[in-house]
């Protein structure tokens, strides 16, 4: 099976929380401001656009994300390579 190469580009989101969001099928990548970056699975597109435009993206991403599926990211994981968030 060939892997993935392309970069997952993460966007910046004004939260006090969250500090960019990325999406790539059906999942979505967070970068807390802490330094952790998180991969949450069965999030639509539209769902991610939510967080972006929402009040309050902390809020929202927490109601979305509530009974998903999640991992913490670490640079083991492949996908970790993938992530760019220009800060």
């Amino acid at each position: 099976m060939e892997q993935n190469t392309s970069l997952i580009n993460l966007t910046p989101v004004d939260s006090s929380t969250i500090a960019a969001i990325g999406h790539e099928n059906n999942t979505l990548y967070v970068f807390f401001h802490k330094g952790t970056y998180y991969r949450y699975e069965d999030i639509t597109s539209q769902q991610a656009e939510s967080i972006l435009t929402a009040h309050s993206a902390g809020t929202k991403l927490f109601e979305i994300i509530k009974d998903k599926l999640f991992k913490k990211l670490s640079e083991k994981d492949p996908e970790f390579k993938r992530l760019k968030y220009d800060r």
